[in-house]
């Protein structure tokens, strides 16, 4: 072996750790190449106009977030296209909340920081996964997290929707993030899982429950073979159950809150009452 080869082994037990280094390698080569790739696609086409596939979605989701910067509208979001009162909110903001920040900090127009933010929820999504792979003890988490990855970059629907003003990629990690903390409060119980897993779970059902509904899906059939393989003990598992159930009924609780809240806007325009 090499001088340089031996180098490589180091750095790559160093970074990914040793039980897995020789198999994180390769994956992390694999997930490089489809990093640069999503990210040559999303450079070139940063300052197009955002009138993509379907225009009018990314110019509706795209036009509130000006108002949100210069008169707060940070809830009813503006959207001077319906009529008066000109507030149309229909998903919580979450995506445009992120979107107004990053045009703030670096003074970027709101296209660009749009297409940006879609992007980099479309990488962060790795973590969750991550984070779900080690609580079902997936073997060699690291290269199955970097091998999922580089699909979802790969893919051309991420290529091409992951860098478009729109909410799917933040909720699609939102909903990942729901599943990470949801599987591993099954098996620890802790307040750090359960905090977490009902803030995303919160958020990724106001944002676009059509999207977070199959995670919810996901984390119901997990429940049912959780408690087949603990059906002894279930009487003393309650409490971790317990938890697991307030955290899918708060999303619900949440919806409902974000849809009572949107409906007495919408109400008020004629077109939409």
């Amino acid at each position: 072996m090499s001088a340089f080869e031996s180098r490589v082994d180091r750095f790559a037990i160093d970074l990914l750790g040793s039980a897995d280094a020789k198999h994180s390698l390769t994956a992390l080569a694999v997930f490089c190449v489809a990093l640069l790739q999503f990210g040559y696609f999303t450079w070139w086409m940063l300052e197009q106009p955002i009138l993509d596939m379907y225009g009018f979605r990314p110019a509706q989701t795209l036009i509130s977030v000006p108002y949100m910067l210069r008169d707060g509208a940070w809830f009813a979001n503006i959207v001077p296209v319906f009529g008066e009162p000109w507030v149309f909110p229909l998903e919580f903001p979450f995506y445009q909340w992120c979107v107004a920040g990053l045009t703030s900090v670096l003074g970027l127009p709101v296209s660009i920081s749009g297409r940006l933010v879609s992007a980099l929820f479309a990488v962060l999504c790795l973590w969750p996964i991550y984070l779900a792979a080690g609580a079902v003890q997936i073997e060699f988490r690291r290269s199955f997290t970097l091998l999922t990855g580089a699909l979802w970059l790969f893919s051309p629907a991420v290529i091409f929707w992951g860098r478009a003003t729109l909410i799917e990629t933040s909720v699609v990690f939102l909903g990942l993030g729901w599943l990470a903390f949801y599987t591993r409060l099954i098996w620890s119980g802790r307040w750090s899982d359960f905090i977490p897993c009902i803030l995303f779970g919160c958020l990724a059902a106001a944002v676009k429950i059509t999207a977070f509904v199959g995670f919810l899906f996901i984390g119901l059939a997990y429940t049912f073979y959780s408690a087949w393989t603990r059906r002894q003990s279930l009487i003393q598992e309650r409490l971790r159950f317990t938890l697991c159930l307030i955290s899918g009924i708060a999303p619900a609780a949440a919806l409902l809150s974000w849809s009572g809240y949107a409906s007495g806007y919408l109400k008020q325009n004629p077109l939409s009452s």
